[in-house]
């Protein structure tokens, strides 16, 4: 078990990897780590470009988890790319998970990092904001306005 922190209502992610090493080849799941970076009660959302996928929307930092990596590490290698900041594993937070036709999403939060958000990949990204919960934009990616209202009213769980 990692030491990220891992609210008891859905501590059984922890053995996601296993499960899906198991499934039949008739259904796959992909699994990709957000991250929720938290300050003055306000986040932070980087806004698509080029990317082919919801471009000119926000989403907060975010990466499919490659094979053999674990979210955790992820999370952490996501946000160095994206946005150029570091967190030690145990600063993350699982905080809510979501399901999405064949994705399986872990928003994990973290209220510090090292160093100051700045865009790293001018290629696929062209804006850092940071909102309040209660001032989200209208151009969210996916359903991100309503998974990060249900994580603002501490809901841990969503379909789609």
């Amino acid at each position: 078990m990692s030491n990220a922190k891992v609210n008891r209502s859905i501590i059984f992610l922890i053995s996601i990897p296993d499960i899906i090493n198991n499934m039949s080849d008739r259904y796959k799941v992909k699994i990709v780590a957000l991250v929720i970076l938290e300050k003055d009660n306000q986040i932070l959302l980087t806004k698509r470009y080029n990317t082919g996928w919801e471009d000119g929307k926000y989403n907060v930092p975010s990466g499919h988890v490659e094979e053999g990596e674990m979210p955790l590490k992820t999370a952490i290698r996501e946000t160095i790319e994206e946005i150029g900041v570091s967190i030690n594993q145990e600063d993350l937070e699982l905080v809510h998970v979501d399901f999405f036709d064949n994705y399986i999403h872990l928003y994990f939060k973290a209220n510090k990092w090292l160093g100051e958000p700045q865009i790293m990949e001018p290629d696929k990204c062209d804006q850092i904001l940071w909102v309040n919960y209660n001032n989200l934009p209208n151009n969210l990616a996916g359903h991100g306005k309503e998974t990060l209202k249900a994580i603002a009213n501490k809901l841990y769980y969503s379909e789609y």
